[in-house]
């Protein structure tokens, strides 16, 4: 397995030494590239033949050079309308109202919004319901040669939780692989500690449901103690926070 690593990444995955660490220590293969902005294009231009894991962001699943490698970018089954029909009330956002961004209508004066796949075409995030029609006002005037976000995207909007703890767990052949904390008590904090209940409840998710090979599922826990599932994501582009990577790398290569 070879590994394909981009430099200039988001924010979220700002432990690039780390990861290059991890990829020596388990005398992994790999390749950095960087992103032409705007582009599925690396520099350098990537030849290779053999099975590869891509970690960077969504655009580079797009590569022509990557569309006939094993693996490469895995984000099946990534849509939160699915797999809330999966795991129904242990989502956070249940009830969600989910629609287009055109046809979205009003229900709260501050929700949380979010794309219903992961395709990071945005973040979700907190929003009025004036900056949510301002921000829709706008998007109808652009020209969809100048943004990957259309008016016929779909959605989800919720009523805001008070959300006391966030975990991130990595997957691989259905098991939980390494962990970390991203949020304790409503404040960033990245600890590889999360509590046995925690690790509990994200193994009987897995008894349920999984979506794919490998991925990502965020969870919290409410002020009432309940835990909810955030969402699930593609392990190719996830922050890493203090995650096990030797044990991360050595299980995407045993794949």
């Amino acid at each position: 397995m070879k590994w394909i690593v981009q430099t200039n990444l988001q924010t979220e995955l700002n432990q690039y030494n780390n990861l290059v660490n991890a990829l020596n220590k388990t005398n992994t293969e790999y390749q950095i590239v960087k992103t032409i902005p705007f582009t599925s294009e690396t520099i350098p231009e990537v030849n290779y033949k053999g099975d590869v894991f891509i970690c960077g962001a969504n655009s580079l699943k797009e590569n022509k050079n990557y569309l006939n490698w094993n693996i490469g970018y895995i984000d099946n089954n990534l849509d939160y309308e699915l797999y809330n029909k999966y795991y129904s009330t242990f989502m956070l956002n249940y009830n969600s109202q989910i629609n287009t961004i055109e046809n979205i209508v009003f229900q709260y004066d501050k929700f949380f919004i979010r794309p219903t796949l992961d395709s990071k075409s945005f973040a979700g995030q907190i929003m009025t319901w004036e900056a949510f029609t301002n921000w829709r006002e706008k998007l109808q005037k652009i020209s969809e040669v100048f943004s990957t976000l259309k008016l016929n995207d779909k959605v989800l909007i919720s009523p805001l939780l008070d959300i006391k703890n966030e975990y991130r767990f990595w997957i691989v052949n259905s098991k939980i692989i390494t962990y970390s904390s991203y949020k304790i008590n409503k404040k960033f904090n990245v600890l590889e500690i999360v509590p046995k209940h925690v690790i509990d409840f994200v193994e009987a998710l897995l008894k349920i449901w999984v979506p794919n090979i490998a991925f990502c599922i965020d969870v919290c826990e409410l002020e009432d103690n309940s835990l909810k599932i955030i969402e699930l994501n593609s392990i190719n582009s996830s922050g890493f926070y203090n995650a096990n990577l030797n044990k991360l790398v050595e299980a995407i290569n045993s794949i």
